[in-house]
C-alpha cells in the first residue's frame, strides 16, 4: 500500500486552520491531576476576599484569554515565559489580582471552571513562578564559592563562548528563554539531571566572578537551573501546535461539556500525567492526526457493509473471474492485519522516525482529535465484566489499559464501529505495550 494517505494527513496537519481560542478550554479531563485540596481551599479563600463576583471573573477571564491567546498563537515564537507577564498585567489593570502572589489562586481558578486544562494549566503555572523568581531574586548576592569547581570551561574564553546567548537577554517574541537555556545546557553533554545542575551552578558562579554575566542574569540562570527545564514534558510551543493542528479536528462537533458529564469511573490517582500529557510531551500535530486516521480507517473496514475478494483469469477486463465474500470474522481479521500494516509503515515513514509509539498513543490521539467522544468512554465502562463475569479481568489488565482523562479504560471487540475498532486494539495487545512487528510475520501482506 502506498503512502498516500499519509502525504494527504500531512498536508492537512500543515495546513493553517483558523485558531478558536475555545480550544485551549478543557473538554477532554474528567478531573485534574495538578491541582490539590488545598489549592482549592486556597482558591475560594481568594475568591471569598475578592471584590468582584465569580461569574465576573469568568466572564472577564473569557475575553481577557481569548483577546491574548488569539495574539500569541500568530506569533512566529511560542515562547513559554510570554504568556505570564502579559496575562498578570491585565489581570492587575482589570482589578482581577491586586499582586503577583495571586496569579496562582487564579490560575487554580482557570482550571476549575475549565477555562484551562491540565497540560496548559502546569504551563502556565510554571511559567508564572519562573518570571516571579526572576522579579524577586534580581539582586541576591550570589553566595559562597562552589568547591570543586568545573574545570572544563573555566578558561574565560571558553566561558565567554559558553554564555554568549545571555550577553542579551531573551525577549520572548524574537527568541525565547527556555529554548536558549536548554540549548546551552545541552553543549554540557552531560546524562543526568544531577550532573547536569551541578555543574551549571559551577560554571554560573565562575561567569560571574570572571564578569562574564551580571549579577542579575546570574540569578536568572539560577532560577532556571532550579526549575528543571530539562524535565519539562511539554512545551508551550508543542501544545499550541497540538490544540491549533490537531485537536478536534475530526470532531463533527465540538461541544463544552460539564465537568459532571466526563466518565469517572476507574480513576487512577497514583500517575501525576495522563496518557493524554503523554502524548503531547511525545508528539506533534501531524503524528497525532495520522495516528487518528489510523483508528478512522480501522473502523470504517470494520463497518463496512460488504467485503470483498476478486479474482480475474485472464488479461480480458471482461473475462472470467471470481468473487470471494469475506464473512465477518475474516473482515475482522483482514481489518487486523491491515491495521498491523499501517502501523509498521507509520513506524518506518519520516514522521515517526524515531518517535515512541505504542497502541495506547493511538487511542490517545483519537480522543484528541475528537473522533472518539468521552461518551463513547462512558458507554465502554458499563461492559467490565466482559471477559468474564465471575472474576472481573479488568483487573489483570489493569497494567496494560491506558489512562486517558483521569480513566482507565477498557474496550470490546466488535461491534464494528469506533468502539470496535478501539477494541480490537487493547484485545490485539494484550501482553505487549509496543506495536512491533514479529520478525516471523510479513507486514507487507494482509491475508
Amino acid at each position: 500500500m502506498k503512502l498516500i494517505f499519509t502525504l494527504t494527513v500531512l498536508l492537512l496537519a500543515s495546513s493553517s486552520y483558523a485558531f478558536s481560542p475555545d480550544l485551549y478550554r478543557n473538554n477532554k479531563e474528567s478531573i485534574s491531576r495538578k491541582i490539590t485540596n488545598h489549592d482549592i481551599e486556597r482558591m475560594n479563600e481568594w475568591l471569598k476576599s475578592h471584590e468582584l463576583s465569580e461569574e465576573i471573573i469568568y466572564r472577564d477571564s473569557v475575553h481577557l484569554l481569548n483577546r491574548i491567546l488569539s495574539h500569541f498563537v500568530e506569533q512566529k515564537n511560542h515562547c513559554d515565559l510570554y504568556l505570564s507577564p502579559r496575562i498578570s498585567k491585565a489581570l492587575l489593570q482589570k482589578g482581577i489580582i491586586k499582586d503577583e502572589n495571586e496569579i496562582y489562586p487564579y490560575l487554580v481558578f482557570l482550571r476549575h471552571t475549565n477555562l484551562t486544562d491540565d497540560i496548559f494549566y502546569d504551563l502556565l503555572k510554571k511559567s508564572s513562578l519562573i518570571t516571579n523568581k526572576f522579579e524577586l531574586y534580581k539582586n541576591q548576592p550570589a553566595g559562597r564559592r562552589p568547591v570543586n569547581l568545573y574545570r572544563r570551561y573555566s578558561r574565560i574564553n571558553d566561558l565567554k563562548k559558553l554564555y554568549e546567548p545571555f550577553q542579551e537577554w531573551p525577549n520572548e517574541v524574537d527568541s525565547c528563554t527556555v529554548q536558549t537555556y536548554l540549548k546551552h545546557v545541552n553543549q554540557l553533554g552531560l546524562s543526568t539531571a544531577s550532573a547536569r545542575s551541578k555543574d551549571l551552578r559551577k560554571l554560573n558562579w565562575l561567569a560571574l566572578n570572571q564578569q562574564i554575566i551580571s549579577l542579575e542574569t546570574y540569578n536568572k540562570l539560577e532560577v532556571l537551573r532550579e526549575a528543571n527545564l530539562t524535565q519539562w514534558l511539554v512545551t508551550t510551543s508543542r501544545y499550541i501546535d497540538i490544540i491549533k493542528n490537531a485537536k478536534d479536528k475530526k470532531a463533527v462537533t465540538v461541544e463544552d461539556e460539564a465537568t459532571d458529564d466526563y466518565p469517572s469511573t476507574y480513576v487512577l490517582r497514583k500517575e501525576n500525567i495522563t496518557r493524554r500529557g503523554k502524548l503531547y510531551g511525545a508528539y506533534n500535530s501531524t503524528q497525532v492526526f495520522l495516528m487518528s486516521q489510523i483508528i478512522e480507517r480501522t473502523a470504517k473496514r470494520m463497518d463496512a457493509k460488504y467485503v470483498e475478494l476478486s479474482f480475474q483469469y485472464t488479461d480480458d477486463p471482461e473475462g472470467e473471474t471470481e468473487i470471494y465474500v469475506f464473512s465477518p470474522m475474516e473482515q475482522y481479521r483482514i481489518s487486523i492485519n491491515m491495521l498491523k500494516k499501517e502501523i509498521a509503515e507509520l513506524l518506518r515513514s519520516e514522521s515517526f522516525r524515531g518517535a515512541p509509539f505504542d497502541y495506547g498513543d493511538l487511542i490517545a490521539a483519537s480522543y484528541e482529535t475528537g473522533l472518539l467522544r468521552s461518551e463513547d468512554i462512558d458507554q465502554v465502562l458499563k461492559f467490565e465484566d466482559f471477559w468474564n463475569p465471575n472474576i472481573p479481568k479488568w483487573k489483570t489488565y489493569l497494567n496494560y489499559a491506558f489512562s486517558l482523562a483521569g480513566t482507565a479504560t477498557y474496550y470490546l471487540p466488535p461491534p464494528w464501529n469506533i468502539l470496535g475498532a478501539l477494541g480490537l486494539i487493547m484485545t490485539e495487545m494484550k501482553f505487549s505495550d509496543e506495536p512491533k512487528a514479529d520478525p516471523s510475520d510479513n507486514w507487507n501482506t494482509i491475508i
